[in-house]
């Protein structure tokens, strides 16, 4: 009964995600978006979501864009990690550029997701925020990894301004802004970006208390090896929830190190092998032993040296 309870949780909560997403798409055409016909009061929150001005293998600031476009322009779908949505490496630095276009000043917000691995952020000309330190080489004289979600409340000085992401990534096979920028009035982004984290967090203690209960039904019957796997699967998706999108974890530890966050986003490498596990102990007739174990032996040292 649980294990249905955990698989509705898991799509209800990614039902309502995907409708919050899906009900605030504006497009962005090549690298602008034109929202001089926007009503906030009809339309208060928006997904930046479109072709966004890609600038490879270079790191460049509001003053490179105040004479001339530089080199090299290209376009890129945001969401996405650009190694897999574009013909680039998956290893490299670059940077994100879109001219915002209102017919009004006015207050406004605006939420980033986590970007793998680190990232510059410049807003209306101003440095608003960093995570780890952009550098050009893997090298940790000039380069440091680090993530976090960010959100600002900010009032342009114009009525067209830019957003300048550099990103530099070394470190892990997302690349890039793989999730949704999500844009509008305060009250609208912060409702926004509440309710993620809420339904993250619901579904985090979900897993770990049905975890925490199967795993005291083991130390009560060590014979029932079925509810030792289904105890750790589940702490194991606990963890990548967790660590993934909405970020509840921010909430309990703000200086989470970059390390610790791969660690517990990869929770679900152990997870394929433990579900394997689980699985072979409810249809032993049916499952393969060979298989559940050559899953383990490839997971858990997978999991060792990525970590």
């Amino acid at each position: 009964m649980l294990s249905y309870i955990y698989t509705i949780a898991i799509l209800v909560s990614g039902i309502i995600t995907t409708s919050l997403h899906a009900a605030t798409v504006n497009p962005v055409q090549n690298g602008k978006i034109d929202l001089t016909h926007w009503n906030s009061d009809e339309q208060d929150l928006l997904n930046l979501k479109g072709d966004w001005e890609f600038y490879w293998s270079q790191l460049l600031t509001p003053e490179d864009f105040k004479t001339s476009i530089p080199n090299n322009r290209s376009l890129i779908p945001v969401p996405g990690s650009w190694n897999r949505v574009a013909d680039f490496n998956e290893k490299g630095f670059a940077t994100y550029r879109l001219r915002v276009q209102l017919a009004k000043i006015q207050e406004l917000a605006l939420t980033l997701p986590t970007i793998w691995s680190s990232s510059r952020v410049y807003l209306d000309g101003k440095l608003v925020a960093k995570a780890g330190r952009v550098g050009e080489v893997d090298d940790k004289k000039v380069y440091e990894p680090g993530t976090r979600e960010h959100y600002f409340v900010f009032t342009p000085k114009q009525n067209d301004f830019d957003l300048i992401i550099q990103v530099s990534s070394f470190e892990f096979f997302l690349a890039g802004i793989s999730a949704p920028v999500m844009f509008g009035t305060p009250a609208a982004v912060l409702r926004h970006r509440e309710i993620e984290m809420a339904i993250a967090n619901i579904l985090v203690g979900s897993l770990f208390i049905m975890s925490f209960y199967h795993l005291c039904l083991f130390a009560l019957r060590t014979k029932a090896r079925s509810t030792l796997y289904f105890g750790l699967m589940l702490l194991s998706s606990g963890a990548y929830v967790l660590a993934g999108r909405g970020s509840g974890i921010i909430l309990f530890i703000p200086d989470l190190s970059f390390n610790m966050a791969i660690r517990l986003f990869n929770g679900w490498i152990p997870g394929i092998a433990v579900f394997t596990l689980f699985t072979y102990e409810l249809f032993p007739k049916y499952y393969s032993k060979r298989v559940a174990w050559s899953a383990a032996y490839v997971c858990f040292p997978l999991y060792a040296l990525i970590c």
